[in-house]
């Protein structure tokens, strides 16, 4: 593959997956739906609402909602961790 290509190969790949050389370019986080996983770009959220004790919604910029079947708490520390791991700052984040 050329070197754009395998960049552009590594980006994409969901989190379960492992890149070819390394860690992909974004790092996306799994979060857990009625019927599956959705994979969301960790840089892109705003806002984690809780709306039950076992469901949230994670707020992303350009407005989208996306609902989750597991408690707040869990989507936050999961979200801290990998902004933790990619190095980004949590700016002022509480908790």
């Amino acid at each position: 593959m050329t070197t754009a290509l395998a960049a552009a190969h590594e980006a994409w790949l969901p989190d379960f997956m492992t890149a070819p050389r390394g860690d992909p370019m974004i790092d996306l986080v799994a979060l857990k739906a009625l019927a599956g996983f959705n994979y969301v770009r960790v840089d892109q959220v705003i806002a984690i609402s809780a709306t039950e004790p076992t469901k949230c919604i994670v707020i992303m910029t350009g407005g989208i909602t996306v609902p989750v079947s597991e408690p707040a708490k869990d989507v936050i520390a999961n979200w801290r961790r990998r902004r933790r791991k990619t190095g980004i700052d949590d700016g002022d984040a509480r908790g």
